[in-house]
């Protein structure tokens, strides 16, 4: 039995956020996933041949379904698990509705939490904010002082802006008052928003991390904080769910499943219906793995760009992000925009 599969569940489009950079259709009409739905992917995860089952939870927001349904949805999961499964349970979530009872709820299934925040007050709320322009800094760092009194911990996730560099190192500060144990980040990209329509330029990503490196480097206050995209890229693949980022040693062992029960090869190719490979409700997921569509997305997203083979880095980064290559160029043929040369 091979070890773990990694399914992000898309949970619906509701929202008590809109973020200027986000992808997602959260405004319009409201979905979200019925129990059904959850039931019929239940049944069909037990057939895998996996024996780490790791769900993660992702949005609009799942914390507005509301407790007795994150429940109820973890009840069927588990009950469907075969014989030799394990389930791991992630959130990620805004934080806006982090209160202790959802702490300890988390706390009762060992869940991993991960919360959005992008810099220090206003940084952070020029990007995430409300409908009605509130930001949602102050909320977010309440979440953290609850989530960090919690045995589980917390781990931020950071999206990288073009001027993200200047507050590399508020952001590891944030991160070590609030006891964060993880910082996660990835660039910003167009993934359609109608409100910002520009990716992070190479140049920002790298300073970024540039930034980030030369803060925490022979830096003792910072060496409780993980950085597991960091880490990757020096020694990838070692037992924990992916950060995705550049190390792609796990990268096919991702799904993402949105609230109709579409299937994609990676939850950022979500909405693009040239990259669906099926549905649960009409194909097993079983089945869907082994359909030549699949077949013919991992051979061509897994072959390293003739142009990185001689590169150092081309063991590590394996070529970038799928998905930063197609959307990019059509192709994955070419590098990644963020390619690790640039870094």
């Amino acid at each position: 039995m091979n070890e773990q599969i990694q399914l992000l569940i898309k949970s619906g489009t509701v929202c008590n956020l809109a973020c200027l950079y986000c992808g997602d259709e959260v405004s319009g009409q409201k979905y979200r996933m019925q129990l059904p739905t959850l039931i019929e992917l239940a049944g069909q995860i037990a057939s895998l041949p996996k024996s780490s089952i790791v769900v993660a939870w992702h949005g609009g927001e799942p914390l507005t379904a509301g407790q007795s349904y994150f429940i109820r949805a973890i009840e069927i999961l588990q009950s469907h698990l075969g014989p030799n499964q394990t389930l791991l349970t992630c959130v990620h979530t805004n934080g806006l509705l982090i209160n202790e009872s959802w702490m300890a709820l988390f706390e009762s299934i060992q869940a991993a939490v991960s919360i959005s925040l992008d810099g220090p007050d206003e940084f952070n709320d020029r990007y995430r904010r409300s409908e009605d322009g509130n930001g949602s800094f102050k909320n977010v760092l309440a979440a953290l002082h609850i989530a960090a009194e919690s045995d589980i911990g917390v781990s931020v996730s950071a999206t990288v802006h073009d001027d993200s560099w200047m507050i590399a190192p508020d952001l590891l500060d944030i991160c070590r008052s609030q006891r964060v144990n993880q910082l996660h980040f990835e660039p910003r990209v167009n993934r359609g928003s109608l409100r910002m329509v520009r990716s992070v330029s190479v140049m920002a990503f790298s300073q970024f991390v540039s930034a980030l490196n030369a803060t925490r480097k022979g830096n003792e206050i910072y060496s409780d904080i993980e950085i597991p995209t960091l880490g990757e890229w020096s020694s990838p693949g070692e037992g924990k769910p992916s950060s995705c980022m550049f190390c792609r040693e796990r990268c096919f062992s991702n799904l993402a499943i949105d609230w109709l029960g579409d299937v994609y090869p990676c939850d950022l190719f979500h909405g693009n219906a040239s990259m669906c490979i099926g549905n649960i409700h009409t194909r097993p997921l079983s089945k869907i793995l082994s359909d030549d569509k699949y077949l013919l997305y991992k051979r061509s997203a897994s072959v390293i760009p003739a142009i990185c083979r001689s590169c150092p880095w081309a063991e590590k980064c394996c070529g970038g992000c799928p998905y930063h290559r197609y959307m990019a160029f059509g192709t994955f043929e070419r590098p990644s925009l963020y390619c690790c040369r640039a870094l």
